[in-house]
């Protein structure tokens, strides 16, 4: 291993790409707080420069765009030398197969791999088992990291069966919630290789302002709206934006008691033209304004103008979108999904809904006009939730294991 610096080589799909610069906001914020953390000075980890490279796999069947894809350069910060792979990948039908697929993509980085001292693979499948694979021929130690939406690969028996051997493999299995551990010791991964890393917050972008004050940096004066209620999510099955819209039809069918009220959804995705028009056949089109994928920067502005975010996913890991509302002093209200439930345990600034049986898009109208009634210090939420866990913190744990892992 080269003095004094731990050469990081890390995996995965989920990272911003000039084609979604908001995909996998997460993974890329704490691998750059991970790349502060990585000079080593007499065996203990001082702030520096670390070496921190990604290797974004694009999974991506129209070969003709590989070349494009090839050439895309990391929109998200230059120190983390992003590459991207593209790799072939049949939709649905070819998952039991592409970790061979991002196998043969990962090949062409084999310099990077032979480079580095750790391989930290961040999605459980393909990813993981593609880096396992390459990790083993190069003799390089690797850690994986469990995200929560990627655990339903191991409902499936072909891909839980090279899951476990890539964990079985991997020196570490990092995962960002209690529950998200829980459930992969379950499937059969050892529990004393899992520990729990949760995500953090970018506190200097999530936080305190004035209703005022964000609308003043929006230039969103004109919005015109007694009550606002926020969703932050991709338009997909899973994500629930069609639990949100439901449960908004039902607010509106209580008439003078919502007038005025809007729903602001950011976000984009397939289910976002079926929405639309559902709101338009409901009468919503008016308090549904449906605004796409939005910059970070322009999230954490809408979370101080918002009353409320509503987060309505049938399946959860660890929400960001969670930790970045309380950290910007906005309620919230929930279904109980992933560690939606550990993130908000003990605050009455929230509401959680169950998701199973019953009426769900019912309780969180009803969640929403409760929350909506409760006089909140939004001041003293953000607060109390900016100082849990920040990036920073993330990182070092995260550190703290590569570090152990290598016996340092």
């Amino acid at each position: 291993m080269q003095a004094d610096v731990v050469r990081i080589l890390a995996v995965s799909n989920l990272y911003p790409r000039p084609d979604d610069q908001q995909r996998g906001l997460f993974n890329a914020q704490q691998f750059e707080a991970l790349a502060e953390l990585g000079v080593l000075t007499g065996g203990h980890a001082q702030a520096g420069p670390a070496s921190v490279k990604v290797l974004c796999l694009v999974p991506e069947w129209r070969w003709w765009r590989w070349e494009a894809i090839r050439r895309w350069e990391d929109p998200f910060s230059g120190r983390l030398a992003a590459c991207y792979l593209p790799t072939f990948y049949v939709p649905v039908l070819g998952r039991n197969f592409s970790w061979r697929t991002y196998c043969q993509a990962l090949e062409l980085a084999a310099p990077r791999f032979m480079a580095c001292d750790a391989v930290l693979a961040a999605w459980l499948y393909p990813d993981a088992v593609a880096a396992a694979c390459l990790a083993a021929r190069w003799g390089k130690p690797l850690w994986i990291k469990v995200h929560g939406t990627d655990r339903f690969h191991l409902h499936h028996p072909r891909r839980r069966t090279e899951i476990l051997k890539a964990c079985a493999q991997a020196r570490a299995v990092v995962c960002v919630s209690a529950s998200v551990r829980a459930d992969v010791c379950r499937a059969g991964v050892n529990p004393e290789k899992t520990h729990v890393v949760p995500n953090g917050v970018d506190t200097r972008r999530f936080r305190y302002r004035s209703p005022e004050e964000a609308r003043r940096e929006l230039g969103a004066n004109g919005i015109a709206a007694r009550r606002m209620v926020l969703y932050v999510a991709n338009l997909v099955r899973i994500k629930g934006p069609d639990i949100m819209l439901e449960a908004w039809h039902r607010l509106a069918a209580e008439g003078a008691a919502c007038e005025g009220w809007r729903l602001m959804i950011l976000g984009d995705g397939p289910l976002r033209r079926k929405l639309e028009q559902r709101a338009r056949c409901w009468g919503l089109a008016r308090s549904v304004v449906f605004l796409g994928s939005r910059p970070h920067a322009e999230v954490a502005l809408w979370m101080n103008v918002a009353d409320c975010l509503c987060l309505t996913s049938r399946s959860e890991g660890m929400p960001n979108v969670i930790l970045e509302a309380l950290a910007s002093g906005l309620p919230v209200v929930a279904t109980r999904a992933g560690a939606a439930g550990e993130l908000l345990e003990g605050e009455e600034a929230s509401r959680l809904v169950e998701k199973s049986g019953g009426d769900v898009a019912e309780r969180v109208a009803q969640a929403v006009k409760e929350l909506l009634a409760q006089q909140i210090d939004r001041q003293a939420l953000a607060a109390r939730h900016a100082r849990r866990l920040s990036w920073e913190q993330s990182a070092r744990r995260l550190w703290d294991l590569l570090l152990a892992g290598m016996g340092m």
